[in-house]
């Protein structure tokens, strides 16, 4: 994969070619297709370990915030800047495109989805505890709703952070709430 990568920020993801990697690697193809269907799960996987880099350097702020509120907020402003930002993520996002995208990001694909559970489950066990957060659904569940809002987010280039900010605060956070819960 670190190969792969080099190759895709080398030569541009799109013109990478599984025998680039192949060579890069000092192997063939043959074995490179060992461990990829062909060079499209390549760059899912690398839309992986991209956002696995990323989800790190984004956990670190998460301590610095009393409530639940205040970290979904503002994490999620920083998640969704990087993932609009990053040059590497760009370039395997507008690679990968359309419905396949969406999968990846927003549906239902396990790599991304476990790791934005495991990302957000102590803030969710905390939020429940303290009443934050409802109880009548499950960490997947609140997963793919927050990833759906984010992929939103991310593909709108006409806001800015303070709208956002009020996006998250007033149509995000309230979905999340116990209120939320005794309305369903």
């Amino acid at each position: 994969m670190k190969v792969a990568r080099e190759c895709f920020r080398a030569n541009g993801v799109t013109r990478a070619t599984m025998e680039d990697i192949a060579q890069a690697a000092g192997t063939s193809r043959q074995v490179i297709y060992r461990f990829f269907s062909g060079r499209g799960e390549v760059v899912e996987a690398a839309i992986v370990e991209r956002i696995k880099e990323l989800a790190a350097a984004l956990a670190e702020p998460l301590g610095d915030y009393s409530t639940f509120a205040d970290a979904m907020v503002e994490v999620s402003l920083a998640t969704i800047e990087a993932a609009r930002n990053d040059v590497e993520l760009q370039g395997l996002f507008e690679d990968t495109g359309g419905i396949r995208l969406h999968h990846i990001l927003a549906g239902p694909y396990p790599p991304v989805a476990d790791l934005v559970i495991e990302f957000w489950r102590p803030w969710f066990e905390r939020a429940r505890r303290s009443g934050e957060l409802r109880r009548d659904v499950s960490d997947a569940e609140l997963v793919e709703w927050i990833r759906g809002v984010y992929l939103m987010l991310i593909l709108r280039d006409d806001v800015d952070v303070e709208r956002e900010r009020e996006i998250l605060r007033r149509f995000l956070l309230p979905s999340l709430s116990v209120e939320a819960e005794a309305e369903a």
